[in-house]
Order: C-alpha cells, then sequence, then structure tokens
C-alpha cells in the first residue's frame, strides 16, 4: 500500500492522506489514533479484495459491499464507526493507494438502526499510469469514465496539432502557386509531413474523453475478484448495441459514447488485467499486540493464542537448520541476547514445547526466560515465518505491528529498528509500526544518518514517521540527510525525559 486516508472514520473527521513507507512509524499517545488508520487500512485491504460469484443478472453482484469487521478487526456497524463530531454529514470515506492504483470509496449507513448494513454510495478507481478515471455512483445509477492524456500523448498530440497546421499552411500555397516546379517542392514536403503523422502511430484521435452514463444489467456468469469485473462492465457496455431509436439524439449520443468506449477496450482490458495481479498479490500479515505468558507447552488448537498460533505455523513452515530463516532466527537471537539456538518439539500431537539453547549448550526452557525474551523470539518466528511464506515473491507485503517495544529494555526497543531495516532490506516485506518507544524512533534517525546519509543514498531511505496529535492532524516528521527531523514532535514524547532532567537540575541549584 502507497497511501492512505480516510473522513469521519472513527475519532477523525479528517485524516489527510499520508504516503507510506517501506517502514513506517505511527507514533503518538493514547487514542492519538494509530490503530485507526491499521483499521483503516485492514477495512479496505479486505473491501478491494473481495469476492464475486454470480449467474443471471450481475447488476446486483457488482455493488460491491463494506463490512466494518475483518479477519483482524471488528469495528461493528456503521454507528459506531462513524465521528461523533460529524453529526452534520452521513458518510464514512476512504483512500488507498495501492501501486499504479488508487481507490476511494463512500459508505452511507444509518445511525440510528446499528444492525443496519451500510451500503456503498460511491467508488472511484484510478490507474495513475493510464490516467484513466471510473466511477461508480450507486446512489444515481451512473457509471462514468475519464480517459486523460498522459505526458507522452500530449507531447504526441502537441506534435501531431503542428504537423496538421503545416499540411494546411503548404496545402494553401499549392493552391496559390502557379510555378510547377514550386508546387513539386510543396508536395514534397507534404508527402514527408504525412509519413511524420503516420510514424506517429496514426493517433490523430488522442484527447481528454469524458463518458458518463446509466448502470446496466448484463446476463452471465462471473466469478473471482469483483474490482476487475467492474472494470470489464465498461467493456461489456462498450460491446453491447445502443438501444432504441436511431433518429433520436439520445440514440445517437449512446451510440458515439459505445464508439468511444470501443476505442478504449484494450487500454480498459489491461487495466482490468493488471487490477487483478494487483490485488490477487496484495497481502497484509498483523502482528497485534499480546501478553508474552510464561506457559511450558503450547496447544495446536488454541488458534486464539497468538504465541500457540505463531509456533504452530512456524512449525509447519519446516524451517531447520542450515535454512536461511533458521540463520535469521538464530542470528538475532544471539543480537538480542536471547540465546544462540532454539528447539521446538511436538509433544504427543497436541502441543509444542521451545526450548532456548545458551553459549553454555545449556537448554532453557522458552517459559523460563524472561518476558522480554519471549516476547522477541515470538516476533523472530513470525518474521522467519513471513519470510519463508512471501520468498520470491515481486509484490510488497504489508505487515502491521503493535507494539513490538513490549517489555522489552531500551537497548533491544532501540535494535528493532535494525530488525526491521534487515527485514526490509533483504526480504522486501514492509512494516506499519504503532510505537510509543522514543529509543526505536531514535535509532531509526541513527540508521538514516549512518546508511542513507548522503545524496545518492537518501532516495532509498526506508522510514517514514508520522506524528499523530491528540488534537490537531496527523503529519510527517520529514527526515533529513543527516538524520535529524524537520518537524517536531508534540508535547509529551522526546521531551518528557528532558522535563524530567530539568526538575533534577532545578532541585540541585535550589530553585523551586
Amino acid at each position: 500500500m502507497n497511501t492512505i486516508g480516510f473522513k469521519n472514520f472513527r475519532r477523525f473527521r479528517e485524516f489527510p492522506i499520508i504516503k507510506l513507507g517501506d517502514i513506517t512509524l505511527l507514533v503518538g499517545g493514547n487514542n492519538s489514533g494509530k490503530s485507526t488508520l491499521v483499521k483503516a487500512l485492514l477495512l479496505m485491504r479486505d473491501f478491494l479484495t473481495q469476492h464475486i460469484s454470480s449467474t443471471g443478472s450481475v447488476l446486483c453482484a457488482l455493488e460491491p459491499i463494506f463490512r466494518f469487521d475483518s479477519n483482524y478487526i471488528h469495528v461493528g456497524s456503521f454507528r459506531r464507526a462513524f465521528c461523533n463530531k460529524s453529526l452534520d454529514e452521513k458518510s464514512i470515506s476512504f483512500h488507498v493507494g495501492i501501486g499504479q492504483f488508487e481507490f476511494d470509496v463512500m459508505i452511507e449507513g444509518d445511525l440510528l438502526f446499528e444492525e443496519k448494513l451500510p451500503i456503498v454510495s460511491e467508488l472511484t478507481l484510478r490507474d495513475m499510469k493510464r490516467n484513466v478515471q471510473l466511477t461508480y455512483d450507486y446512489a444515481k445509477q451512473l457509471m462514468s469514465a475519464s480517459f486523460k492524456m498522459n505526458e507522452e500523448q500530449k507531447v504526441k498530440s502537441g506534435q501531431i496539432a503542428f504537423l496538421k497546421q503545416q499540411l494546411e499552411e503548404l496545402n494553401q500555397s499549392q493552391l496559390e502557386e502557379k510555378d510547377l516546379d514550386t508546387i513539386v517542392q510543396i508536395k514534397d514536403k507534404m508527402s514527408a509531413i504525412d509519413a511524420k503523422l503516420r510514424a506517429l502511430d496514426n493517433m490523430e484521435d488522442i484527447h481528454d474523453i469524458d463518458i458518463s452514463f446509466g448502470m446496466t444489467t448484463f446476463l452471465g456468469q462471473l466469478s473471482g475478484l469483483l474490482m476487475p469485473e467492474l472494470v470489464r462492465q465498461f467493456i461489456k457496455y462498450a460491446e453491447q448495441p445502443a438501444m432504441g431509436d436511431k433518429r433520436t439524439s439520445e440514440y445517437k449520443k449512446a451510440e458515439n459514447e459505445k464508439n468511444m468506449l470501443r476505442g478504449k477496450i484494450l487500454m480498459l482490458s489491461e487495466m482490468a488485467n493488471d487490477l487483478y495481479h494487483l490485488l490477487s498479490q496484495e497481502q497484509v500479515e498483523y502482528i497485534f499486540a499480546h501478553s508474552a505468558s510464561q506457559q511450558v507447552l503450547y496447544s495446536m488448537k488454541d488458534s486464539a493464542d497468538f504465541l500457540s498460533k505463531t509456533i504452530h505455523e512456524f512449525y509447519l513452515s519446516r524451517i531447520s537448520e542450515g535454512d536461511e530463516e533458521y540463520t535469521f532466527v538464530t542470528d538475532w537471537m544471539k543480537s538480542f541476547d536471547i540465546g544462540v539456538s532454539y528447539k521446538i518439539e511436538s509433544v504427543a500431537g497436541e502441543a509444542y514445547r521451545v526450548s532456548v539453547v545458551d553459549a553454555d549448550n545449556d537448554v532453557v526452557e522458552l517459559a523460563d526466560k524472561g518476558m522480554g525474551s519471549i516476547q522477541l523470539m515470538i516476533l523472530l518466528l513470525r518474521l522467519a515465518t513471513l519470510i519463508r511464506k512471501y520468498k520470491g515473491r515481486t509484490s510488497p507485503v504489508t505487515v502491521l505491528i503493535e507494539e513490538p517495544e513490549q517489555n522489552l529494555h531500551p537497548a533491544f526497543q532501540s535494535m528493532l529498528a535494525d530488525l526491521l531495516e534487515e527485514v526490509n532490506r533483504r526480504y522486501h516485506l514492509h512494516f506499519i509500526v504503532e510505537t510509543h518507544s522514543e529509543y526505536l524512533v531514535r535509532r531509526s534517525q541513527a540508521i538514516v544518518a549512518t546508511q542513507y546519509g548522503t545524496e545518492e543514498s537518501f532516495i532509498n531511505n526506508p522510514f517514514q514517521t508520522y506524528y499523530l496529535p491528540k488534537k490537531g492532524v496527523p503529519y510527517s516528521m520529514q527526515y533529513k540527510q543527516n538524520g535529524r527531523f524537520e518537524e517536531s514532535f508534540g508535547e509529551g514524547f522526546f521531551d518528557e525525559a528532558g522535563k524530567s532532567n530539568l526538575v533534577l537540575m532545578r532541585k540541585e541549584r535550589g530553585l523551586k
């Protein structure tokens, strides 16, 4: 995912569209909205990847459904999701950018009856690569398409217009000229210009196109992702003959629209295919905040327990000594002072026992390690599982992590930034991290300064940090090449240690 923004969702009347980095850190106080952003991403991901399965009339099936719950979260209903500061409005809207596509969806619901399902009133798809915008106004039952020239097309269009003007001027000169030799020369020039026009692929019809028409029902059988089928609905409309009296202006308008769309069928087909491949490969994983219990056995069947689920999925990944993922885990175990290796054993096919081997080759139950070590071990096993699961993928995987600094010593909180940077750089996983850790953020600054501090390398800086104030609009902190931030954090984050130090200094000096 590239961008996210929304209006009238939970505590925000308007959350501005922000650009996500390879590693996005979300910083703010409790109830500042960090979890709201994560929820918006998860809800939109589920919305955009919904499937369709239909026979007969397709119209109803092509009306998207927006649910305020997902595999990971449960917001509940439209009424609970709606911002209570926006009672003069009645809709919630979301924006998401993924690859070359942007999506905007508006949802309307009932603020009185919680049981009533919300409806999608408007959906917009934009292909930024092709400069195409498709809009589905479900409230008015209208579909519209806008095809804008891209920069290359604009250049060609200008060249074509210039050459046509030259042709017109030469043709006029030919008509007025009396000398035969001069006429021959003029015709040679016109032939050369005509050849240049043909070399431009006969693109004389390049221009902006805007089309709007009523939604149409198509009979047939559909299955697969809904969003690409919505794009193909424009193709189906173009392929259907215009209906009605051919003498009427309505018929002529419809036929003209269909002719324009027919010239865009190949583009729309390619757009639908790109959209299918993008959304079918879009993956989001969520590592939510969880307690680090000191249980000895982890049940295979306890899917509700994050620790048990993580160990079970890691075990099923068949990661063994000598594998890249195994080395990843053991190297970071050493860095975090957990141990030098690990063992995971199945107990009667019902549970797992996890132990850690230290530098003296002593074996210790993971349950007997400190809470911080357990927390880190579970994080490493989860990341190793994701590295194995998505190895070789060309499209990025987004991993949402909620407060990974729980139970950790400040030095290890700092080291989390190094862990995230390495996994992103080596295995191409993208991260969105909710954090309260000053040490993690400070370390990200140091990494930027030392590893991405030159003009050439700074463009590859993976870190993006956003501050979400209790009041006001979230904003990017903006890293500089020296690692410093252009913006300042709000009160209560970086300044807290300084405040306490100031109290001590005043006390030492006998000041109140």
